[in-house]
């Protein structure tokens, strides 16, 4: 079995001994995303786990909760408030979340799905979809949105989301 990236197929497979070892390459996942849909709109690359617990065991669940700073083209600088479930079927992992887009007085909600799994490094890839709302006329250009995003955190503590606008 290869896992493949289901939006690309960029993901290098190497199999050993009939399991599948993956290596992903991050900048592939972007430069495929970028080409199909321009620039991300929406960058994070500061992020503080708030929460973390067990939610249960058959299947096995977490919940997460965060904080991050990170830019939004339009915007600036924002800061965002989440919660994600996550369920592990190994060698995946899915989640659902929720959460806040903040400037100032201005707030986006979004809801996201992901999916996504480790390679034989440890380092984490995932890829989801986000739905944006809000009734705030600053954030009217993103209100009733679809994006996608790649979420990566690497073994060496490098991690960012970035997230592109589907118009």
């Amino acid at each position: 079995m290869y896992v493949l990236n289901p939006i690309t197929s960029l993901a290098t497979t190497q199999p050993l001994n009939n399991n599948t070892t993956t290596t992903i390459n991050p900048d592939l996942e972007v430069e495929s995303i970028t080409n199909a849909f321009g620039e991300p709109f929406y960058i994070l690359n500061d992020s503080k786990n708030t929460g973390h617990e067990v939610i249960g065991l058959d299947p096995q669940q977490t919940k997460s909760s965060y904080i991050a700073q990170g830019n939004m083209q339009g915007l600036g600088n924002v800061t965002e408030y989440g919660i994600f479930i996550t369920t592990y079927s190994s060698p995946i992992s899915s989640s659902v979340g929720k959460g806040l887009i903040v400037k100032g007085d201005q707030v986006v909600t979004f809801t996201a799905q992901d999916i996504g799994s480790y390679d034989k490094d440890g380092n984490l890839l995932l890829k989801g979809a986000i739905n944006f709302e809000s009734d705030d006329p600053e954030m009217s250009k993103i209100n009733g949105k679809m994006g996608f995003y790649i979420y990566w955190e690497s073994t060496n503590g490098t991690y960012w989301t970035k997230t592109w606008l589907w118009d």
